[in-house]
């Protein structure tokens, strides 16, 4: 591959089609038939944006998502006040910052409580 930007896009899809991926630099320039220098610096990128980081073995594994942007879509976890039942609320932080309450429908009992009350 000779556009370092098509790389770290392939990179990306392969650690999103495959999770749990963990790979070295030296196997992801065999799997990807990439130069060592264009995998390393697509790897630099990949660790610099949070998406990956490189484990003490040297593999690259992909960072939970929760963990790999604090401007993206933040995810929380409430109990229903009626039945107990986790559920996950996803907000993008930028555009729901200026709402104080949000309301949830609980998937278990499909009753809708505040965020106010699971708290």
């Amino acid at each position: 591959m000779s556009d370092p930007s098509r790389l770290v896009e392939r990179i990306r899809a392969e650690y999103q089609a495959m999770p749990g991926l963990k790979i070295t630099c030296a196997q992801a320039v065999r799997l990807w038939s990439a130069s060592d220098a264009a995998c390393a610096a697509a790897f630099d990128t990949l660790v610099a944006e949070r998406f990956l980081w490189r484990a003490p073995s040297g593999c690259y594994v992909a960072r939970p998502a929760s963990e790999r942007s604090a401007a993206g879509p933040s995810r929380s976890t409430f109990r229903c006040p009626h039945c107990l039942k986790q559920n996950t609320f996803e907000r993008n932080r930028e555009s729901d910052a200026h709402e104080k309450t949000a309301s949830l429908r609980c998937v278990a009992c499909q009753r809708v409580f505040s965020l106010a009350d699971a708290a």
